[in-house]
């Protein structure tokens, strides 16, 4: 019966040129559904971009995305970070909230790493740094497989939230409305490795 269903189908396909439109029923039901469909655009808040980097001592007006842990591109093997100490990471996040309040946690592993409270005072973009000592996060690396510990490197996982309390120009947050309508998340991994 299936094999025939499928012959079916490809016949069907074969004779109207292409593909056949899901039915009506078949689109996002719900509103978080619809959300992610439409790049998240019915999102409060929305982290746009998310990355650590070892600090070169500068005092950097803009965070160098482009030297991020998450490119692998650390000069050790396979690119990991080469003698990683301190790290300073950054979530850029974006809101259409004109007042209100952010709170942004950062993870590596599982473990709570660094978190801030951001005041939201105009839609857009927002930017937020945490720094972290090399204790803070050194001690969360991923646990080894038998099929990685053989990598010249370990790797660890960061991850950010963002949760939004907005006050104008609607009111939404923990309480009020479905959480991933005030929130979002993302993540990355990293490759660590230390040497001479």
């Amino acid at each position: 019966m299936y094999r025939a269903g499928c012959i079916a189908l490809v016949l069907l396909l074969a004779a109207s040129g292409g593909p056949v439109p899901a039915p009506a029923s078949a689109q996002p039901a719900s509103s978080s559904d619809a959300s992610a469909a439409s790049g998240g655009q019915d999102r409060l808040v929305r982290i746009s971009r998310f990355d650590c980097v070892m600090p070169d001592g500068a005092d950097n007006v803009e965070f160098p995305w482009p030297k991020g842990l998450s490119r692998w591109s650390g000069g050790g093997p396979g690119g990991a970070a080469w003698n990683a100490g301190a790290l300073r990471c950054a979530v850029e996040f974006q809101t259409s909230c004109t007042q209100g309040e952010a709170d942004i946690e950062l993870r590596i592993g599982g473990a709570m790493s660094g978190a801030r409270h951001a005041k939201i005072d105009r839609g857009g973009a927002h930017l937020v740094t945490i720094d972290l000592k090399a204790g803070q996060w050194e001690k969360h690396f991923d646990q080894a497989s038998a099929l990685t510990k053989r990598f010249p490197y370990r790797t660890a996982t960061f991850s950010a939230s963002v949760t939004a309390s907005c006050h104008a120009p609607e009111t939404f947050g923990p309480g009020i409305g479905p959480r991933l309508e005030f929130a979002d998340h993302s993540h990355f991994t990293a490759g660590f490795a230390k040497g001479e």
